[in-house]
Formats: C-alpha cells, structure tokens, sequence
C-alpha cells in the first residue's frame, strides 16, 4: 500500500515539476520573442525627470563596478543557490519518506 502511495506521490511531483517548467520555458520564449515590440511606442522613458539627462545615469552606472558590483552578483547567486538547495532539499525529501 505504501509503494502504491510513493508511486502516486512521484508520478504528481514528476507532472507539477514538469507543469511548472513548462510555464517557465513558456514565459522565457514570450519574452524573448515580444521584446522587440515591447519600446516601440516609448522613446522617452527618462522624459519625466527633467534635471536627469540619459548621459548622467548611463554614466553613474558605468561607474558601479569594482567591489559593488561583485558584492552584488555574489549576493544574487547565493540567494540563489541556497533557496535551489532548499527547494531541492523539500521536493526530494519528501519523495524519501
């Protein structure tokens, strides 16, 4: 009865994790496909600032590197890899039980 009952429960994780990949590939393909009609109609974003000029933001950004912008991809791929290993960590945990 148990193995009856794991089978079941992998066969619903195996159809959610696919489910859910194939919103995300899905939603990837949207993107890149659409965003050459996404700015079509908006030439001035940065039109309602008016003592902001694009130079001076493109080159506050062009000086955020060095340490900063380390800090930053290793704070985003830490994020990351620890909220992969818990999700992992309760998906295949609870196909063990």
């Amino acid at each position: 009865m148990k193995d009856i009952e794991s089978n079941m429960k992998k066969k619903f994780l195996d159809i959610i994790f696919v489910a859910l990949f194939s919103i995300f590939l899905l939603l990837v393909l949207a993107i890149i496909l659409g965003r050459g009609r996404i700015g079509v109609g908006v030439e001035n974003i940065l039109g309602i600032w008016t003592s902001v000029s694009k130079g001076e933001v493109w080159m506050t950004k062009e000086r955020f590197s060095g340490i900063s912008s380390y800090l930053g991809y290793a704070i985003t791929g830490l994020t990351f890899l620890s909220l992969s290993l818990l999700g992992a960590k309760s998906v295949f945990g609870e196909l063990k039980k």
